[in-house]
């Protein structure tokens, strides 16, 4: 036969006390949390991403602003060649770049690539990341893609 419902020690493991947490442990362990963690929140928030492309002297920069859709691209084309396509999604700090060679009458993916934009290391991706260079199968062409961050 039950009493009534069991009563939860408190988080600092005072006596017994009811149900919810602010009425059993008080406001101060729930402001004690929010301050640790505005301490690590972050300083600084890359606002975009500037990916630039190079093939055959031709040079193509594209803007990928952050987003929270995970269908939102961004492309760039060299003429007949190759496409570049970014996506930046702020929520995972996560850029991701797409390089595809076009053979006959359709695009074909011949590099993939994620980079994690942690705001901490912002600063340092402002100067570049993820240098590559890349081959596609007719006449060995070459593209460079690199990417840069843009901090607030």
């Amino acid at each position: 036969m039950m009493a009534g419902p069991i009563p939860l020690p408190c988080i600092t493991g005072l006596e017994p006390m009811p149900m919810p947490i602010l009425d059993r442990c008080g406001v101060l362990p729930c402001v004690a949390l929010a301050a640790a963690m505005a301490v690590h929140a972050p300083l600084a928030w890359s606002t975009e991403a500037v990916c630039r492309a190079e093939n055959g002297g031709d040079r193509i920069e594209l803007p990928v602003p952050a987003s929270a859709d995970p269908f939102a691209f961004h492309t760039a084309e060299f003429a007949e060649r190759f496409r570049v396509s970014a996506q930046y999604l702020q929520p995972a700090n996560k850029l991701k770049t797409y390089v595809y060679d076009f053979r006959a009458d359709t695009a074909v993916l011949i590099h993939a690539a994620e980079y994690r934009l942690d705001d901490a290391s912002c600063g340092v991706l402002k100067d570049g990341f993820g240098l590559n260079k890349v081959y596609s199968r007719n006449y060995e062409r070459e593209i460079f893609v690199q990417c840069f961050a843009v901090c607030d």
